[in-house]
């Protein structure tokens, strides 16, 4: 009998040394550790994000930002897959590869993350071409980035190995001047700041392919025509071999060149409850920002109608926005 005690004290020890031989193994690996400084439109830095990886693998990422305007609620949180941020726009960042849970916003601006994760690992931070972490404007994936961090290891970049890299930045699109198509078809230029939406279908509602920049060409594949209150004409872009058809805004559209935005002027919020800044010109577009009472808003001096009110465009931290001309005032 005592032999069999013995016998199965000896066995539950060897087991428990079988189970937690991988743990210690675990517990030697010498996982890396991150920081990213993140910065805003404006290129002022914003906060910081810093990501661990603890002793079974999983990412530990705490982000501190504040000074925002005002954006309260969820926001889209990424990982892109190039090193490199450039404000305002931050469209050279690459694609996502990881999406994270939401970062919440306080009214002020702020916010303090903290997330546990088996989503990320770190080989999706140290590629050659490095990565960065996004904060979009709201839950979105197509809306705007408002914030953006280079990933890089907290001890500073390892000696690269050998081989091709990133040349750092790549527009994903030509920059200006931009070249002229081939005259097969009638061409206009995109006269739109905040950048014009190609649509599937000629409505307000219809999704968005892509957003066409400001002073990009396109090739006209049809004459104006109404639908849904507006103008619209099918297009067709080319970026690089890629080409995309859809329906644009034809008030937006430049056959003669691209004429300078209207001169806007400087107007004061006057909502006692705070003024929604919108990506379009209607209440059914995401809400972008939050103003408060007393706060002087630059417009370009274009306006629009939708949803039975009058829009004012508005430029706020680099980026092009939408406020109903009734709560503003000329100062």
């Amino acid at each position: 009998m005592i032999y069999r005690q013995r016998l199965g004290v000896v066995m539950v020890v060897a087991l428990l040394a079988m189970l937690l031989a991988p743990m210690a193994a675990q517990a030697d690996v010498a996982w890396p550790a991150f920081v990213a400084q993140i910065r805003g439109a404006s290129g002022a830095v914003m906060g910081s994000a810093t990501i661990s990886f603890d002793m079974f693998g999983q990412a530990i990422i705490d982000v501190q930002v504040s000074g925002f305007n005002p954006v309260g609620g969820d926001h889209r949180l990424a990982i892109t897959d190039v090193g490199f941020c450039c404000p305002p726009s931050f469209h050279c960042g690459g694609n996502e590869i990881v999406v994270l849970p939401n970062i919440q916003f306080y009214p002020d601006g702020s916010a303090n993350y903290h997330v546990v994760t088996t989503a990320l690992q770190p080989g999706h931070l140290n590629g050659v071409n490095g990565s960065t972490i996004v904060i979009h404007a709201d839950v979105a994936p197509y809306s705007a980035i408002i914030g953006c961090g280079v990933i890089v290891p907290s001890g500073g970049f390892p000696v690269p190995p050998p081989g091709p890299v990133y040349p750092c930045p790549v527009p994903p699109y030509p920059v200006p001047p931009y070249p002229t198509p081939p005259p097969s078809y009638q061409t206009a230029q995109v006269n739109a700041p905040a950048g014009l939406k190609l649509r599937t279908e000629p409505k307000l509602a219809a999704p968005v392919i892509l957003t066409l920049f400001h002073g990009e060409y396109v090739t006209l594949l049809s004459a104006p025509f109404f639908n849904d209150g507006l103008s619209w004409t099918f297009v067709q872009v080319c970026r690089g071999t890629q080409c995309w058809n859809g329906y644009a805004a034809s008030a937006y559209l430049s056959t003669g060149g691209v004429a300078p935005p209207p001169t806007g002027m400087r107007m004061k919020v006057v909502a006692s409850a705070g003024l929604r800044l919108r990506s379009g010109p209607g209440t059914g577009y995401a809400i972008k920002r939050i103003v408060p009472f007393g706060t002087i808003l630059q417009t370009t001096g274009v306006e629009q109608t939708g949803s039975g009110l009058v829009w004012v465009q508005v430029q706020i931290d680099g980026i092009y926005l939408w406020a109903a001309k009734n709560y503003l005032q000329a100062v």
